[in-house]
């Protein structure tokens, strides 16, 4: 299991909005995703496997010390081969070899196998946003890791 990780920009803009309309029931507009691309506040990756394909990306920023996990998603067709695993690692990677030591992110509480997964990365609910998911007045789980090397 092999996957390329680098940063997309306006040219993969259909793959990732793709993805994105088929991972979440409030999927980000396409304006925000070129916001990412043109704001310079924010970054990301995706990752493409061995037939060029781009599974999943990552959207997040860098203030301070700390990383901000702002979006996640691996495309339906791929999910369960280890790659939300590898993204998350690439980021935290990432992060940690630019000064960063803590991550944030947040998430439905609904969404168990994002939970689960976050876990084994040592992230701990600290708090919740009540009602923030306005599709299903869901709680968001606000989550909070330390970064090791």
């Amino acid at each position: 299991m092999s996957l390329h990780f680098f940063r997309w920009d306006q040219r993969h803009l259909e793959e990732i909005t793709a993805i994105e309309k088929a991972s979440f029931t409030l999927p980000w507009s396409r304006e925000s995703f070129m916001e990412v691309i043109s704001s310079g506040v924010f970054d990301s990756f995706a990752a493409m496997d061995a037939q060029k394909s781009i599974v999943g990306y990552v959207v997040f920023c860098e203030v301070l010390e700390e990383l901000q996990v702002l979006n996640i998603a691996i495309h339906p067709d791929h999910r369960q081969k280890g790659y939300g695993r590898l993204m998350l690692s690439h980021v935290h990677k990432h992060a940690y070899a630019r000064g960063r030591r803590e991550s944030f992110l947040e998430v439905r509480e609904s969404n168990e196998a994002a939970i689960a997964l976050y876990k084994e990365f040592g992230y701990q609910s600290y708090t919740r946003r009540p009602k923030y998911y306005s599709d299903t007045n869901e709680d968001a789980l606000l989550m909070k890791a330390i970064l090791r090397p």
